[in-house]
């Protein structure tokens, strides 16, 4: 459970320069959480000790730990084992609708099968659903139901792991090949003994796994939504405050139709962009959520096939499951990767642009801060997943030629709002503190707007795993 919200509220603006909202989403991208939600672990017939073993494999989690099963569970045993028992890290049992069957008390945090209203109340938002088999690998009519009501629900969020003796190869070979009969042949499986090393080790790595993806999902995807409710409210505070502040009149009358022609030419330098970006994203299509995972099963199955019964199988079948996982998850940053070079390509032309037009020498112009992309590979294989060290802050003072005085100085800083504008789609956080007169400060935010709409937008693509306009 997380300990509050993932974003944090409206702070308000001590100085109403028009930008509060940019630094609004400043404050929110360093307070964005990983998330652990709800981890449903959902047992079949399953002994009071493999209860205890599973929830203590997980203690590393926050965690709430609802119990599903059928008649045969046992409830009273398993009940047994988890009651007054405090879960690390403020996890909790869920206590449901109690359930009593043939004269047996009332047993809250476990559910008969034929509830179906809470179990989708249940499975209303889990991050991830963990299928925990005990004995007997492939599943009975109930729990072969039940599985596939999961899975229908959060076809990516659901894991299986087969909670037996390391060497029990031909359970997890069988459970295997029952998911691939029923079409769920992209269902990651894990196996060991969860009272064992191995098996504690396999199933925090499918947890760990998981949540590496989960935490980089949540803040591509609040960035994105974030960003178009800045724009909107930047516009919305233009149209309540037209005259904020007083006009700056170092700045030259026809400074909002240069800066339309800057942002017509950045426009077409991102639209150029954008088409690189596209064929890339092509050539990534078959490495989404179905096809790749898909492929990364296949082979996992000839591999069973021609493995046999070794006794290292399912040890080594946990190893495999996580190269594979980890090289799935690897192709989709790759989409991120390509998302952060457009943005400093971007705001580079930009900057380039600027001083062509307003015949700055080049020398002058500050080059926009821009961090090195940190992408990470789950499983230990690289850096966490967006982890971004901030940009530091840059005031600058452009010379700028007019025409009617000669020489002159202006501090309008484009070049940075184009920065500010790379910094917020690339996840990276910096200091945006301009001031405008009105009419400058209108065109700033329609160019802002454009490129927004263009990297959120056009660029985004539903079919893209991890991408979600």
């Amino acid at each position: 459970m997380t300990d509050g919200p993932i974003l944090s509220g409206p702070t308000p603006v001590q100085h109403d320069d028009g930008f509060g909202p940019l630094r609004e989403l400043e404050r929110s991208l360093t307070t964005v959480r990983a998330g652990l939600a709800d981890i449903a672990l959902i047992a079949s017939p399953i002994a009071a000790t493999q209860a205890r073993d599973v929830i203590g494999a997980i203690d590393a989690f926050r965690v709430t730990v609802t119990l599903f099963g059928s008649e045969s569970v046992g409830k009273p045993g398993v009940l047994a084992a988890i009651a007054g028992q405090s879960l690390p890290e403020g996890g909790t049992v869920r206590a449901l609708r109690p359930v009593s069957d043939n004269g047996e008390p009332a047993v809250p945090a476990l559910l008969s099968l034929r509830q179906t209203p809470d179990i989708d109340a249940v499975l209303t938002q889990p991050q991830l659903c963990l299928v925990v088999l005990g004995s007997g690998a492939v599943p009975s009519v109930p729990e072969a139901a039940l599985i596939r009501k999961v899975y229908a629900r959060h076809p990516a969020e659901t894991i299986c792991f087969v909670n037996s003796p390391a060497g029990s190869t031909a359970e997890t070979a069988a459970l295997v090949g029952w998911l691939a009969v029923e079409g769920l042949d992209d269902v990651p499986v894990f196996a060991g003994q969860a009272a064992t090393g191995d098996g504690i080790v396999a199933l925090r790595a499918a947890i760990s796994a998981h949540f590496a993806a989960a935490e980089g999902r949540m803040l591509r995807e609040t960035v994105l939504a974030r960003t178009r409710r800045i724009m909107t409210l930047m516009e919305g505070q233009q149209a309540a405050a037209p005259s904020a502040q007083p006009p700056l009149r170092l700045l030259p009358d026809d400074l909002g139709a240069r800066i339309a022609a800057i942002r017509s030419e950045a426009g077409e330098a991102c639209d150029k962009a954008l088409e690189r970006l596209k064929l890339e994203l092509d050539l990534r299509m078959d490495r989404r959520q179905g096809g790749f995972q898909n492929l990364c099963t296949r082979r996992l199955t000839s591999w069973v096939e021609t493995r046999g019964a070794d006794a290292d199988w399912a040890c080594s079948t946990t190893e495999l499951r996580l190269h594979l996982r980890a090289t799935y998850l690897w192709y989709s940053t790759e989409v991120i990767r390509a998302l952060r070079q457009i943005a400093a390509e971007t705001a580079a032309r930009t900057t380039e642009i600027y001083a062509a037009r307003f015949g700055v020498d080049d020398a002058t112009l500050p080059v926009p801060d821009f961090a090195p992309p940190r992408i990470a590979l789950p499983c230990g294989l690289d850096e966490p997943l967006i982890n971004i060290a901030p940009a530091p802050a840059r005031r600058s003072i452009i010379p700028f030629r007019r025409a009617d005085t000669g020489a002159g100085t202006l501090d309008h800083r484009l070049n940075e709002m184009t920065a500010a504008l790379g910094r917020l789609i690339a996840g990276i956080r910096g200091s945006v503190e301009p001031t405008f007169e009105t009419e400058s400060r209108e065109a700033l935010m329609k160019f802002t707007g454009e490129c927004c709409r263009l990297l959120t937008e056009q660029s985004m693509r539903p079919t893209v795993v991890g991408l979600r306009a």
